[in-house]
């Protein structure tokens, strides 16, 4: 697929800076096992979110196919993760100009299409046994879109990402190792026109009691938050 004249191959210039706004999502306890992070708790640092709660996050190898190649599935050492439309291969700087914290290097741009309204919706399945799963979003046009990821559960993350330098950390993961993540449905506004997915990683489920520690520190860090307000 050739590059779209919308994605990030503009001068940065023309682009202010614009004040991202994050929100944070739990499930309730009521539903199921699965929770969703993002970069919002001060508990958090960064792509070591799901890390910090004890999982041990694998990162997905970058895929053979060429710079702008078109990829329908990506191998890990966990297992395949396929997508529900092919994605095209880009590459920060040179194919999608910008992104966050200092990376550079491979993500997945899927743009918008209309049917008949323009929308934007990728549908990753993961593979079986999967007790983690997290990656980074960011939106194809310069500006703040909203962006949101749910898990098969109806788990959900919703963040106002910057299309500037803003991509942001969504995670979710399973606090019951009996309950396993299948997939994620990641979905940008139509404004957006598209939007990629970078720095995926997964990991195995890991026993309830391990996940003590990082539980805690979670409480503790919002609770210090909202004690300093």
């Amino acid at each position: 697929m050739p590059p779209s004249s919308f994605a990030k191959t503009r001068s940065l210039s023309i682009v202010g800076t614009t004040l991202i706004s994050l929100s944070l999502f739990s499930v309730p306890a009521t539903q199921a096992a699965i929770i969703g992070v993002s970069d919002a708790g001060s508990w958090a640092t960064g792509s070591n979110t799901l890390s910090n709660l004890g999982f041990n996050m694998v990162s997905v190898p970058n895929s053979p196919q060429a710079e702008f190649g078109d990829v329908s599935a990506l191998n890990s050492p966990l297992g395949n993760l396929s997508f529900s439309r092919s994605v095209n291969k880009r590459v920060v700087p040179t194919s999608w100009i910008s992104w966050s914290h200092g990376y550079t290097g491979e993500v997945y741009f899927t743009q918008a299409i209309s049917d008949p309204t323009p929308f934007s919706t990728l549908t990753i399945t993961l593979p079986a046994g999967i007790g983690a799963f997290d990656f980074y979003a960011q939106p194809n046009l310069f500006g703040v879109y909203s962006i949101s990821a749910a898990a098969s559960n109806g788990s959900i993350i919703t963040q106002s990402i910057n299309g500037v330098g803003g991509a942001q950390y969504f995670g979710f993961y399973s606090d019951d190792p009996s309950e396993f993540l299948t997939s994620i449905i990641i979905s940008a506004q139509p404004q957006a026109n598209g939007f990629a997915i970078g720095e995926l990683r997964l990991a195995n489920p890991i026993p309830t009691p391990a996940l003590l520690p990082g539980l805690i520190g979670l409480g503790l860090g919002i609770w210090r938050k909202r004690k300093g307000r």
